[in-house]
């Protein structure tokens, strides 16, 4: 399955798990994920909300979909960006395991 130009990460994580009658919250669950998805004043989930995936992220959601890192590079804006959460070291010093994320605003 393809991203469409411009789409959020977000938005294409939700997608495949749509198309593969996958609840996203069981897909979802394939990453360790850093803050929370971000919400409105009133409490209400924003419609931009983005999330940022470390290298062993993209490498994961590139084996899913079955598209190269090369092609999710150049349709989702977000596929290159980085946070220091995800960079930090695990608890006790050692490497973080596993593919991280990280939700954020628009």
């Amino acid at each position: 399955m393809s991203p469409l130009a411009g789409e959020t990460t977000f938005s294409f994580l939700r997608r495949i798990a749509a198309r593969y009658g996958m609840d996203g919250a069981a897909l979802l669950a394939h990453w360790q994920w850093h803050g929370h998805r971000p919400r409105h004043e009133g409490g209400a989930r924003r419609a931009d909300a983005e999330v940022l995936l470390d290298g062993a992220g993209r490498s994961l959601l590139a084996g899913l979909c079955e598209v190269g890192e090369d092609a999710l590079q150049r349709a989702l804006p977000a596929w290159g960006l980085s946070d220091d959460k995800l960079t930090e070291p695990a608890a006790g010093g050692g490497e973080r395991a596993g593919a991280s994320g990280r939700r954020r605003g628009g």
